[in-house]
């Protein structure tokens, strides 16, 4: 292939791009078949990626308090929206235009990475100067820490500013996860900060959030905040 039919391939390429919202690739995302496997639990329909169809994301609550899960003296346990988090933390621009969709259905999961074919890693390497073998290491999966996250995401930081995503739409964590996308972060990276008000059953009120620890409601002062019968908890996320 001379370098014209290069420049022109190329050219057809860019020309062919598909600008999607943030909000749109995420919902693509949530509601992407990731398989039924004999190793799940998931029965014929409990996978994530099945009870996300034709759910209203933007009508999702950004965090539930699980009352029904605590007990007397319990830390408070709340859900953090997979959704609502990930559009608060991303973005997207002409770089993330471009591979999410030149590669909106990757052909195979063969490159250096997770759920990345050979071509999209190639295109990343190039893109954004990385060893080969350094595409593949760093990654996080939010099953491996504290997280209040409905659902897991596996993602890897890389260039400046940018992020490589998979969301888990299985059931077991193993297994069942989407093809990956690439982010603009609007902030210095991904962090489940809450903060918010909880009144105690006598009317006293006091603010909270999760930055001490990263998990648990506490004070201003570091003094974690624990569950007691018939507590108002209105919890927010934090804006990136």
């Amino acid at each position: 292939m001379t370098t014209k039919d290069l420049i022109n391939n190329n050219r057809s390429k860019i020309e062919g791009i598909v600008k999607m919202t943030t909000e749109e690739i995420l919902q693509s995302m949530l509601t992407e078949s990731t398989g039924i496997s004999f190793l799940d639990s998931g029965g014929s329909d409990g996978r994530h990626w099945q009870k996300n169809q034709g759910v209203a994301f933007d009508n999702e609550p950004e965090i539930e308090v699980d009352y029904n899960w605590m007990r007397e003296g319990d830390r408070i346990d709340f859900t953090i929206n997979v959704y609502h988090f990930l559009k608060n933390a991303l973005t997207s621009d002409a770089m993330t235009d471009e591979f999410n969709s030149l590669f909106n259905v990757m052909d195979d999961w063969d490159g250096y990475g997770y759920g990345l074919s050979d071509e999209a890693s190639g295109w990343l390497i190039d893109k954004f100067r990385v060893c080969p073998k350094d595409l593949s290491n760093d990654w996080i999966n939010t099953y491996n820490g504290d997280s209040n996250l409905s659902q897991v995401i596996q993602y890897r930081y890389i260039g400046d500013g940018y992020i490589i995503l998979q969301i888990h739409n299985g059931c077991d964590v193993r297994g069942g996860y989407t093809d990956a996308k690439l982010f603009r972060l609007t902030g210095d990276g991904l962090y489940e900060g809450v903060y918010g008000r909880i009144v105690y059953p006598d009317g006293r009120g006091v603010d909270v959030d999760n930055m001490y620890n990263g998990y648990s409601l506490t004070t201003e002062d570091g003094v974690e905040v624990v569950f007691e019968e018939g507590m108002i908890i209105d919890l927010n996320l934090i804006e990136c």
